[in-house]
């Protein structure tokens, strides 16, 4: 009986039970012996002996009944279980549609959320590959405002390591490229220089040969180099004889010692890149790390972060360093937090996005079950007068749930595969880093963990509400739910919630959708259209700095200019050493000639460029002032300024004529010959960064730069011929960093326009679920008036007046919506401030805009269901009673 009613019996219960068994059999063999002409008390007494050890029988016999009850349990647990289960697949079979809606809209919500929280898993959470990552820290300079990072200086080095106690032992590393020569010609890839002590501090060996040694990091040594698992794969075909053959990297030979193992990953130390070859830093002479370098640390046990940071800043307080440096401050992180943050934001954001989607998708699909539940009322009343129990009722709708959950999680998985390898596949360039990320084990767990987590979500309610009617209500009822009022209240309150949770992503998407146009069509100053930009890379690195490397790389740059230039379809062409959107800056004392500057106007970042004469006309930027720079100006120290550069330092009256000096009070005056228009060489996010701009004439002693070619056409199409111009000039020349400054321009602002992307569609996709919800609320309610209906018609309503009565109902779901989504937004926009470029967090036609799209859905979803309740015939409608 117990077993029927689900009566459980606990320990104290089982003990009690056996205490009045082994009572009751010692009273019976009592009252034997007392038969047989024993007294009471012998009779007890000759009772209890021959019965032997009492507490032992006891402790034997509860053990056995507690095991026996535990094994009925388990059989009855999973016996329950089989037939709940069973009874849901039937269920859900039964109802196709439903099952198919339900899933699938939980198979969007968890496949974005599992898609997002790989990519978030991947930059930000997932500790580095190496033992004891969490020890390990990176320290450099940053001046607050911007993710810009300033190596440490030789003397700070120094000093660190000579008297920092919060940390162990610091090795250096430091991004490179390398011009890597094969057969078939040259190319560039990414490297990294490390001090010889960086593998064995991040506990790294290679998979094949050797590390590096302090021998193979002094001045002259023979140049080695280690190789990533993915190069030697590729390049080697994995042979394992690797060991000893030689790259030609930069023009210098060097010879391969080892091969690092396929889990090493060099991009997670900032600077490093995606290193495909290590090389041996040159170390000082005391072992020391050369400026530079990126130091990164072990902290020592118990030292915290912030620890760490204050002493090396105190440290480096203690020293002689220049003036500028007192606006930087020394930081000290974790190598994942340097490089994950500055997109950590929009990661966050988009993560939430997905959260609310899933939030939609969960209230959508309790939505639909608590309907379904409302039409089983009788099934379940039946039930119940035959001995279920509440709980009973209740299991077996989160069975139900549970189920739809699982398939839903199944396909989720699925949908979250198709949605990372799409992620990965219209992420901006400067997200390189995403394509590691996958569905790891992980991830997995998390995909798991949300879907039990939504099957409670969206079956708690559904499973709760229909078991709280009495069964004789419901029996009375009939078909009809004996508490329709508070359900249908509930549904329309979990609509509404979508309707609010939809406007919320709808005006962050609006807000940065808005951000993004603006800085498509902001004014940078130069015409990018035509225009295709590529660096000349020559001769050995060991000799490219050199006076005689320097001509060299001159020579070969001016004649392969004069070359491109006689090309069919170039306009013009010309050199720079950067490239927009590159930017060349110099940090050092600045002077101007009219009165002293003070630590809040002088410049702590000067933005300089060389160029040639014919630069300006080439990039199209407009001379407002003066004049441009001419080949008659070489040696005479002058330059061109831009707009903001002339306001700041001389306002009120023309820049022409005046002088600047950059560096020491020994330093050359430089005379300002024109003024250029407002410039934002490196796209419109960098308005701060293009604030100033000297443009100096490039001279033949320096480096040969990047050459920028106009064109009548495509700008492409003339790259392989200025590749064969450069073939027939030196063949150990290449041409790498090839763009266009079209397609350049538009990187500036990839990122932005990823995320807005992402949340474009992720708010449709909340928008449809939330139509989809309002359309079943909307489409239930008229199903259940459908005698109330009729006998309006029946009384003479108006078609228009019913469609109305049904209109109004989902019209004031949606204001409800909107009006609380709207406050919402308006709080959480100001979140999103540091992603928007001219557009204020609370922009009104943003917010408009988001009201009338969400009307209108909400229009076109309830519209259908009043439509047809005006087709509703009376007499039908009666009899369906």
């Amino acid at each position: 009986m117990r077993r029927v009613f689900r009566i459980v019996r606990g320990a104290g219960d089982l003990a009690r039970e056996m205490d009045d068994e082994i009572a009751f059999h010692l009273e019976m063999r009592a009252q034997k012996l007392e038969a047989a002409g024993l007294s009471r008390d012998d009779a007890r007494t000759e009772a209890l002996r021959q019965f032997g050890d009492r507490d032992a029988v006891h402790t034997s016999c509860v053990t056995l009944d507690e095991e026996r009850e535990r094994a009925m349990n388990r059989v009855s647990m999973i016996d329950d279980l089989f037939h709940d289960l069973k009874y849901a697949v039937h269920a859900l079979a039964k109802h196709r549609a439903f099952t198919a809606v339900a899933t699938i809209t939980l198979a969007l919500g968890i496949g974005a959320s599992t898609a997002m929280f790989s990519v978030l898993d991947h930059l930000v959470l997932r500790p580095l590959p190496f033992p004891e990552a969490d020890r390990l820290v990176i320290a450099f300079r940053n001046d607050g405002k911007s993710n810009a990072v300033l190596t440490p200086m030789q003397q700070e080095l120094d000093a660190w390591r000579a008297r920092a106690r919060s940390i162990g032992r610091m090795e250096g590393i430091s991004g490179t490229q390398f011009l890597l020569e094969t057969s078939a010609g040259a190319e560039q890839i990414d490297g990294a220089s490390i001090s010889p002590g960086m593998l064995a501090l991040l506990g790294a060996q290679p998979e094949m040969g050797r590390g590096f040694n302090t021998d193979d990091a002094k001045e002259g040594a023979p140049h080695v180099a280690i190789i990533a698992h993915g190069f030697w794969r590729e390049r080697f075909g994995g042979a394992r004889d690797v060991v000893g053959k030689s790259l030609r990297l930069d023009g210098d030979e060097y010879t391969i010692v080892g091969v690092m193992p396929a889990g090493f990953d060099a991009s997670a130390l900032r600077g490093a890149g995606h290193a495909r070859v290590l090389t041996p830093a040159t170390m000082a002479a005391d072992g020391g790390l050369h400026a530079g370098t990126v130091p990164i640390a072990r902290l020592r046990p118990g030292v915290a972060v912030a620890g760490a940071e204050r002493e090396l800043a105190a440290i480096a307080a203690t020293i002689n360093l220049p003036a500028f440096l007192n606006e930087w401050r020394v930081v000290v992180q974790a190598p994942a937090e340097t490089s994950a943050g500055s997109v950590r934001t929009g990661l966050f954001v988009l993560l939430g996005a997905v959260g609310l989607v899933l939030l939609i998708a969960c209230a959508n699909v309790a939505n639909i079950l608590l309907a379904r539940t409302l039409v089983r009322e009788r099934e379940f009343a039946v039930r119940a007068a035959l001995g279920a129990g509440r709980a009973r009722l209740v299991r077996q709708l989160l069975t139900e749930s549970g189920l739809l959950a699982v398939i839903g999680g199944a396909l989720g998985v699925g949908v979250a595969w198709v949605g990372l390898r799409t992620v990965i596949a219209v992420r901006p360039a400067s997200l390189e880093a995403i394509d590691g990320a996958s569905l790891d084990p992980r991830v997995l767990g998390g995909t798991l963990a949300i879907t039990l987590l939504t099957g409670i979500l969206f079956g708690i309610v559904p499973a709760l509400n229909p078991t709280s009617a009495g069964v004789a209500d419901a029996l009375r009822a009939g078909a009809r739910s004996s508490h329709g009022a508070s359900a249908r209240q509930f549904r329309s309150g979990l609509v509404a919630l979508e309707i609010a949770l939809s406007v919320v992503l709808l005006v962050g998407a609006g807000l940065l959708l808005r951000s993004v146009v603006k800085l498509q069509y902001t004014d940078i100053g130069f015409d990018p259209n035509n225009l295709v930009a590529m660096e000349l890379a020559s001769g050995p690195s060991s000799a490219r700095f050199t006076p005689a490397g320097r001509r060299r790389s001159e020579l070969v740059a001016a004649q392969l200019e004069e070359r491109v230039r006689a090309l069919a379809g170039v306009v013009d062409v010309t050199r720079a050493n950067v490239v927009p959107p590159g930017f060349a800056i110099t940090m050092s004392d600045f002077e101007i000639d009219v009165h002293p500057l003070d630590g809040a106007s002088k410049p702590k970042e000067i933005p300089q460029y060389s160029v040639r004469p014919n630069y300006f006309a080439v990039m199209r930027i407009p001379m407002l002032e003066g004049r441009a720079l001419s080949a008659s100006d070489a040696g005479q120290h002058v330059a061109v300024i831009n707009l903001a550069t002339a306001k700041r330092f001389w306002p009120g009256e023309s820049a022409v004529g005046h002088r600047y000096r950059i560096g020491s009070t020994q330093g050359q005056w430089t005379t300002v010959i024109g003024v250029i228009g407002e410039i934002s060489s490196q796209g419109p996010l960098s308005r701060d960064v293009d604030a100033l701009g000297f443009y100096e004439l490039s001279d033949t002693t320096s480096v040969a730069g990047s050459l920028i070619v106009r064109t009548r056409a495509d700008p492409g199409s003339v790259v392989p011929a200025v590749r064969r111009e450069l073939a027939a000039l030196d063949q150990g020349a290449a041409l790498v960093n090839v763009m266009t400054l079209r397609e350049a321009m538009a990187g500036t602002i990839a990122r932005p326009r990823f995320t807005m992307t992402l949340l474009v569609v992720f708010a449709g996709v909340a928008l449809v679920l939330a139509a989809v919800g309002l359309y079943g609320v909307i489409s239930f309610t008229v199903g259940q008036r459908t005698r109330e209906i009729g006998v309006r018609i029946a009384l003479g309503a108006e078609p228009s007046r019913v469609r109305w009565l049904v209109l109004s109902q989902g019209l004031r779901l949606t204001v409800v919506g909107l009006i609380a989504g709207l406050i919402v937004s308006a709080v959480l926009s100001r979140t999103l401030k540091a992603m928007l470029f001219s557009v204020d967090p609370l922009d009104r036609w943003t917010f408009g805009l988001t009201s009338l799209v969400v009307g209108a859905v909400a229009i076109a979803a309830t519209y259908a269901p009043a439509r047809r309740a005006t087709r509703v015939d009376p007499a039908v409608a009666l009899r369906s009673e």
